[in-house]
């Protein structure tokens, strides 16, 4: 028996254990299921992964340019709040003066509940925006929050401000956005930050904000590479793992003004326990060449773009989907059309059509699904191909209402 053979084996004996209820329920634990099921068995194209392929062979480059002996060196050379050579790569990245406002943490979902831990009281009141993306619904409601929703317009991915407006209060804590927005994939410019971060301020609301797939974006005069230096009551969270491939490096950060970086930090002391140094050194490489992974992110992209484009046109002429592609990212969230829900589509897609998407109630959305097409060219065409012929062969099409 191969190894392969061997894995395939357990992870086919993991499966059934696995309670269903909560693969139905929580979108981690689908994305976890699914992902043991593609990698035991292949033939499925996966249009449901949100992330960039991963830069393997530049990062395979650049570590044995610096040799394994330097690596494992600058491994040791770690402190407990994050690698000074990496606080240094952020500052340099972002252009930030005080490495005090960088704190790493074990990916971009750890930073974020380090957030809710820090940022909000059990019965204190959260706003998030929808559709969203769930795991931050999850964590605040386990963290006893209230929680409400503002819109994000499925098309535009403009907030609604009036809304946002009327439904804060006096005892809301936080305001959690996605900047590029995951599931819908718009970049909200630097004067609508400010407009909330205004809102926010009448009643001493943060915001939180996170970042992870915002350097698939090109810099502009009306973007900033980050909201944190926007405004004191911003917080900003990112990784490696959306816009560079590098979710195998748990590396995350937030960055945020001196008075809030305290109350972080008194949380990351007592839960942030699992920082790799390992992981950490071969970040601050990565952040040396940092121009060079994004450019690999932005160039994948781009060369999956126009296959994106056709798929779209071809798919919304037919009446089977409504939605323009975000200019950014590498995420489309399409109404289907004719259909009230995707989760039925959804499992017909990847049991017998051999493709995998995410059904939109995970976001909030139920009648959308969401296409990653930050892979492998060649498997993102393959992959919306057999997609199309899927939806061609539904019944009808007609327009959306």
């Amino acid at each position: 028996m191969t190894l392969t053979d061997r894995a395939t084996g357990i992870v086919d004996a993991l499966l059934p254990s696995i309670d269903p209820e909560l693969i139905n329920a929580d979108y981690l634990a689908w994305a976890r299921h699914m992902g043991a099921r593609l990698a035991a068995h292949s033939g499925c194209y996966n249009l449901f992964s949100s992330a960039v392929r991963e830069p393997l062979a530049l990062l395979m480059t650049d570590l044995q340019a610096v040799g394994w002996p330097a690596v494992l060196e600058r491994a040791n050379r770690t402190s407990s709040w994050g690698h000074p050579d990496l606080i240094s790569g952020i500052q340099r990245h972002y252009g930030i003066d005080d490495p005090a406002r960088i704190l790493i943490t074990s990916g971009g979902s750890m930073a974020f509940v380090l957030a809710a831990l820090a940022l909000v009281e059990p019965g204190e009141h959260a706003l998030l925006e929808s559709p969203l993306y769930q795991p931050f619904q999850t964590v605040l409601l386990r963290r006893g929050a209230r929680v409400s929703h503002f819109t994000r317009d499925t098309v535009s991915g403009q907030p609604d401000l009036a809304m946002l407006e009327a439904l804060i209060r006096p005892e809301t804590r936080l305001i959690v956005l996605t900047n590029l927005h995951n599931p819908g994939g718009t970049l909200l410019d630097d004067a609508t930050l400010q407009q909330i971060a205004a809102i926010a301020d009448r009643t001493g609301a943060t915001i939180v904000i996170d970042e992870v797939f915002h350097d698939l974006a090109p810099d502009g005069p009306d973007y900033s590479r980050t909201a944190a230096l926007l405004a004191d009551n911003i917080v900003s969270i990112s990784s490696l793992s959306k816009a560079y491939g590098l979710g195998r490096l748990r590396v995350g950060w937030m960055i945020a003004a001196p008075p809030i970086m305290a109350r972080l930090r008194e949380v990351h002391v007592t839960f942030e326990t699992s920082l790799s140094s390992l992981d950490q050194a071969a970040a601050s490489i990565v952040f040396d060449g940092l121009p060079r992974y994004r450019q690999h992110g932005q160039e994948t992209v781009a060369a999956n773009r126009p296959a994106v484009l056709r798929f779209a046109a071809e798919m919304i002429a037919a009446g089977r989907l409504e939605g323009a592609v975000p200019p950014y990212g590498c995420v489309w969230f399409p109404r289907l059309c004719g259909l009230a829900e995707s989760d039925t589509l959804v499992e017909h897609l990847r049991e017998h059509c051999g493709v995998a998407v995410v059904p939109g109630r995970f976001f909030g959305a139920p009648a959308h699904i969401r296409l990653g097409f930050g892979g492998d060219p060649a498997q993102v065409s393959a992959g919306l191909a057999r997609l199309a012929e899927a939806l061609l062969a539904l019944p009808g099409g007609q327009p959306c209402l």
